[in-house]
């Protein structure tokens, strides 16, 4: 599976936490997170703390599954459904946008501020293939394909490209930040940087090195899809640079040449 599914979503409590009119949320808390824990799709959910100290009143919850199928039993199909029966016992309406879903290669743990972004584009925007809902909601993005074999005898793991030139039809420019994970033969990066956000690809490593991967991401003309090739150069100083072979699969189609390198 290259993709999971995150969700965030922010709920308005009617008081404080430690008031008594909030006991039972403040039980029931807990009983939701091993039910969701517990339910066939559930991959992870963050510990980071998220009260706003401008509003600590909204409490957040952020998840990632491995599809909106699992995320949906468990929303509409489990003990979840029962408990927030009770909702309007102790939450109010937010007044605005509440709930963001949005596609990660897997393994990505998503943060707070990442899924706060989600939301906010969300909002601005309406539903798009990087910040959706349940109503709109957009599928995975593409994939390589072929079968898993054996990587490098190194890794991509933990190592952070920047660019160094890239043909004028491309979005890579100076400021956009390439972050790469490995798993065996698969590699996934989220990268950022200037008019490029959310951006995230998905690759498969060869015996050599060579990245076959598929990326996508919000830049200026909107979301932009694409697949391309990447073949590493080792430089004298220990660091990668990978040569990269492009082609958009969505607007125009065009093609193009660039490199990135790694940051010491």
């Amino acid at each position: 599976m290259w993709n999971h599914l995150a969700q965030f979503n922010l709920a308005r409590i009617q008081a404080p936490l430690d008031d008594p009119k909030m006991f039972e949320y403040v039980r029931a808390i807990p009983v939701l997170n091993q039910l969701g824990e517990e339910s066939a799709g559930f991959v992870w959910r963050s510990g980071e703390s998220g009260l706003d100290p401008a509003d600590p009143m909204v409490l957040p919850t952020l998840s990632v599954w491995e599809g909106p199928e699992a995320l949906r039993r468990f929303v509409y199909q489990s003990g979840h459904t029962e408990i927030m029966r009770r909702r309007d016992e102790w939450l109010l309406p937010l007044g605005r946008t509440s709930l963001v879903l949005w596609w990660v290669p897997a393994g990505h743990r998503p943060t707070l501020a990442e899924a706060q972004a989600r939301l906010a584009h969300l909002a601005e925007h309406g539903p798009t293939p990087v910040a959706f809902s349940f109503a709109a909601p957009f599928g995975a993005p593409a994939a390589p394909e072929g079968e898993e074999g054996p990587g490098p005898g190194w890794t991509y793991e933990g190592r952070v490209f920047g660019l160094v030139e890239n043909t004028d039809n491309g979005d890579n420019r100076p400021g956009v930040s390439f972050h790469y994970r490995q798993e065996g033969s698969r590699v996934w990066a989220t990268y950022e940087g200037g008019a490029v956000r959310f951006g995230s690809l998905v690759a498969r490593v060869d015996s050599a090195g060579r990245l076959d991967m598929r990326y996508q991401h919000w830049g200026p003309a909107g979301i932009r899809t694409g697949k391309c090739r990447s073949t590493p150069e080792w430089l004298e100083d220990g660091r990668l640079r990978l040569h990269e072979e492009w082609q958009w699969t969505n607007g125009d189609g065009t093609a193009g040449r660039g490199v990135i390198e790694e940051r010491g």
